[in-house]
């Protein structure tokens, strides 16, 4: 029995120093793979793979951002076999700098019409890598000054242009990113100012279902829920939350309405 067990830790050692090797050489060469920018450091653009937050940060951007989402609209960029996607983003400087919430294009190449003699049954794959034949661009159209760190945004779903934010102030603020430039200046100015928690958070959701209503949870342990059809006025830009869940224990990490039932029902 001993001799079988050592027998079967020997095995399991030189799986995990194969898998191991491969990972090693996986890294290595992951560059090469997903190659879209490396060779162009002076312009902006992203890896796709399982490390494109870390390439976004460091070879990207000019500084790290703590939040990226896809924005819903795709356009066909004029006279290429390339798709132009739009990029939320934002500044993590440490206070070195002036942060910004940003906006980048994206130019992604038309996905090839699926075809039966690409599928790889070794691999279980359709299709490959390379597809491009054009420079695939990643670049940042709009800046908008920001009051510190942007710990999280997310655009509305029934307005992409308004935007919510959480920044390292304690404070979440909403955004109208179509009544901003697209070259920054002068002192942040959101649409919105939402007060209320008492420590700084990442958990932020716009409600599918009901426009205008927000979510919010902090390190306070609260969840926040604001309703800015409701409270928002021109001459109101300052809003409280209409109703606070105190129902944590500890920091709320992440806040999600249900797909379906969102309306009423939300997990935290």
């Amino acid at each position: 029995m001993e001799d079988v067990a050592e027998g079967s830790r020997d095995q399991e050692e030189i799986q995990n120093k194969l898998i191991n090797e491969e990972y090693k050489i996986w890294k290595k060469n992951s560059v090469f793979l997903y190659d879209i920018m490396y060779r162009y450091a002076s312009e902006p653009h992203i890896y796709c793979g399982t490390d494109e937050l870390r390439y976004i940060s460091s070879r990207a951007l000019e500084w790290p951002t703590l939040t990226t989402q896809w924005l819903p609209d795709v356009k066909d960029a004029p006279g290429k076999s390339m798709r132009t996607h739009r990029l939320l983003l934002g500044t993590h400087t440490s206070g070195q700098q002036t942060d910004y919430l940003q906006i980048a294009h994206f130019d992604l190449p038309k996905p090839p019409a699926a075809r039966i003699e690409d599928y790889n049954p070794q691999t279980e794959e359709l299709g490959g890598y390379g597809a491009s034949k054009e420079p695939i661009k990643f670049s940042v159209v709009q800046k908008i000054v920001h009051p510190g760190e942007v710990n999280k945004a997310r655009y509305q779903p029934q307005n992409p242009n308004i935007i919510a934010t959480w920044a390292s102030d304690r404070n979440v603020y909403v955004w109208d990113r179509s009544k901003h430039p697209s070259i920054p200046s002068g002192e942040p100015k959101p649409q919105a100012t939402l007060t209320g928690h008492q420590e700084e958070g990442f958990a932020l959701e716009w409600n599918p279902q009901v426009e205008g209503q927000l979510l919010s949870g902090s390190a306070d342990g609260k969840v926040n829920l604001w309703d800015l059809q409701r409270d928002f006025s021109l001459e109101n830009k300052t809003l409280r939350p209409k109703t606070t869940y105190s129902h944590h224990s500890a920091s709320v990490n992440d806040v999600q309405y249900h797909p379906s039932f969102g309306a009423n029902l939300f997990g935290s």
